[in-house]
């Protein structure tokens, strides 16, 4: 899908101030203004049928971890997730004082997020998981549009991880 402003679009959207507050219980619901993404995105591609693909990432990070380690990798993944195509949103909230975290991915295609998660910064990301944190749930949903442009998160199956 070509770009048509919805990269700039994706990076002036905030979730919802709750998602820091709450981020390992917070609806998939109410972390955004799903109807406001739809709608823009109505407006920029040729297919409103349109199925995107969302990942969340809700952990808890662990008391030792190395901060400046794991953001690194992080950027480094993300990076190259954008340079390999398909990658719409990517927003990682603010680390609260339980430590507890929610970040979220929101893809053009399943496909393409397969292709980023198999490349190699995003490999050390993900071996980085789990040694920077006690526990972590990935999520993962297909948003597309009701006949009425509203929007449906349907949940895909999820992964955990407990040290």
């Amino acid at each position: 899908m070509p770009d048509g402003g919805i990269s700039s679009f994706f990076e002036d959207l905030v979730p919802n101030s709750d998602v820091e507050k709450c981020p390992l219980t917070i609806a998939i619901s109410d972390v955004l203004d799903w109807k406001s993404l739809l709608d823009h995105l109505r407006e920029t591609s040729n297919d409103p049928a349109h199925r995107y693909y969302v990942v969340t990432f809700r952990s808890i990070r662990s008391k030792g971890a190395h901060d400046e380690k794991l953001y690194a990798a992080d950027a480094l993944a993300q990076a190259e997730a954008r340079q390999s195509g398909g990658l719409l949103m990517y927003w990682y909230g603010t680390l609260n004082e339980r430590r507890e975290c929610f970040a979220m991915c929101v893809w053009d295609s399943m496909e393409q997020a397969r292709k980023a998660n198999g490349l190699p910064a995003h490999l050390v990301a993900r071996q980085l998981a789990r040694e920077m944190y006690d526990t972590y749930r990935l999520e993962r949903y297909w948003l597309r549009a009701d006949a009425d442009f509203n929007p449906l998160l349907e949940s895909l199956p999820s992964s955990s991880y407990h040290s």
